[in-house]
């Protein structure tokens, strides 16, 4: 089931614009959002969105600063 990005931020309580940055690697999702995520099993939907790297479990990598998923730094 595809869920669009204006419904992921309902769901999660952030704004499409927050959905949108992550799914330009622009924003990293917090552990607090990650376990939410999947809570609510939202994480295939996730990946689904272009470049969104969602991570499982309970010790997800910590974001370095300035770093993105794909490599380049901003």
């Amino acid at each position: 089931m595809e869920v669009s990005k204006a419904e992921l931020a309902r769901k999660l309580k952030v704004s499409p614009a927050y959905i949108t940055m992550m799914s330009q690697g622009k924003r990293i999702p917090s552990k607090k959002l990650q376990r939410k995520i999947n809570r609510l099993g939202l994480t295939n939907s996730l990946k689904n969105l272009n470049g969104v790297q969602v991570v499982g479990g309970s010790n997800p990598p910590t974001p370095t600063t300035g770093s993105r998923f794909d490599g380049q730094t901003t």
